[in-house]
């Protein structure tokens, strides 16, 4: 390591998020040490952001430290964990003082928000790139995974669907457009982790995901694993208002369904559950709607309305 990498990781990130004292050992040795507490198991994630791969090259700094760490915290929800440490390794094509500043917050104001201990990361000259390790905690036996659910189950999904969508093909095809509306910009840089909701589900949820490639291939992860099918009511979607209609009067399902970027929570729980789910969802401040549920066989079998089945030809997001 240069000193200049060691300046770097003093000004900008040591002592960026609140202090645990379940860190005995954070940033500055070779690796971070830190104490589980008793009864609870240890969940591990990580993501990795490139520039023009899954973030505009026209996005603040800000925005790009917040949603780094919002979009790890969102896989801590989808387990019914609490999200309580992380690391950060940087590429970084050069050193900017004004945009790591303005990085640095924005991490920080999501670590806090949580409050999230970064532990240690590396830094690293090269293309743009920021990964987040994350890690967690459940109740022993307590987190929620893919593989539970069960034909009979009901599927939801948390807030709605096609926003952050709707402003990444907004702003790939004008970054400057002052049209695009401030809460579809909010949704795609700002996301808000459903962590209430993913803790309230632990003990409740059969099977969670976060939505983060689109609906259609996360709801495909939780059938994949979980050996099962599903149907889902199209006109229950609870779809962003601004792609309720197109010119067919349908909404653009490639957009609500395949865009990615919701960052919403998608789960299943038995029927018989269904009023302990409404308990603790009434003060949330989002919706939570049912929208289909679980079947034998293969597959998502898309249902309009009138009951008939509609083919759609669906793209997820890819990071390749």
């Amino acid at each position: 390591m240069s000193i200049r990498e060691f300046d770097l990781i003093d000004r900008y990130f040591s002592g960026l998020s609140p202090d645990d004292s379940s860190v005995c050992c954070g940033i500055g040795d070779d690796a971070a040490v830190i104490d589980v507490p008793p009864g609870e198991e240890l969940l591990v994630s990580v993501d990795t952001l490139v520039k023009d791969i899954h973030f505009s090259p026209h996005a603040e700094a800000f925005d790009i430290g917040y949603k780094s760490l919002a979009v790890n915290i969102s896989d801590m929800a989808a387990m019914g964990a609490i999200p309580r440490w992380a690391t950060l390794a940087l590429t970084l094509p050069e050193i900017e003082p004004e945009w790591l500043e303005a990085f640095a917050k924005g991490f920080a104001d999501m670590a806090n928000s949580y409050a999230i201990t970064l532990i240690g990361g590396d830094t690293c000259r090269g293309p743009l790139s920021i990964t987040v390790q994350i890690m967690g905690t459940a109740k022993q036996g307590q987190s929620i995974r893919r593989s539970g659910a069960s034909p009979g189950d009901l599927i939801y999904v948390s807030g709605c669907l096609g926003a952050a969508g709707f402003a990444c093909q907004a702003v790939k095809a004008d970054p400057d457009d002052p049209t695009i509306p401030a809460h579809c910009l909010e949704r795609l840089n700002r996301p808000d982790p459903r962590v209430k909701l993913g803790l309230n589900l632990a003990g409740l949820a059969t099977a969670a995901i976060d939505v983060s490639d689109g609906l259609a291939v996360d709801l495909g992860h939780i059938l994949t694993s979980s050996a099962v099918a599903a149907q889902v009511q199209l006109a229950k979607l609870p779809v962003c208002r601004l792609l309720e209609k197109s010119a067919d009067s349908r909404p653009d399902w490639q957009l609500v369904l395949a865009a990615g970027d919701d960052y919403e929570l998608c789960f299943t729980i038995a029927p018989e559950r269904k009023r302990e789910l409404e308990n603790i969802t009434g003060d949330l401040g989002y919706p939570v709607t049912c929208i289909g549920t679980i079947t034998g066989g293969e597959g998502i079998c898309w249902l309009e309305g009138n009951g008939d089945e509609l083919a759609l030809a669906l793209q997820g997001y890819q990071h390749f």
